[in-house]
């Protein structure tokens, strides 16, 4: 995660959503990262099997509504 902060901020990219694939983090991990100016939007995280998992971060000056991505995902 601090590599995507990075590359975001040092090469001056600021994209109106960003969407993390094959995450392999737990939901409680997924809202301690905060890119600035972004706001944690929605996820899906696995709870019987280890990784995978999708998340969303939305800029912070768009509005979006929030919906359960779990109705979306199968656990395998």
């Amino acid at each position: 995660m601090d590599e995507l902060i990075y590359m975001l901020y040092s090469c001056d990219l600021s994209p109106h959503i960003i969407c993390l694939l094959e995450h392999y983090l737990i939901d409680h991990n997924l809202l301690m990262i905060k890119p600035n100016n972004y706001y944690f939007a929605s996820s899906f995280s696995r709870q019987s099997y280890s990784g995978g998992g999708v998340c969303m971060y939305i800029r912070s000056n768009l509005e979006s509504n929030v919906i359960d991505l779990s109705q979306y995902f199968i656990e395998k």
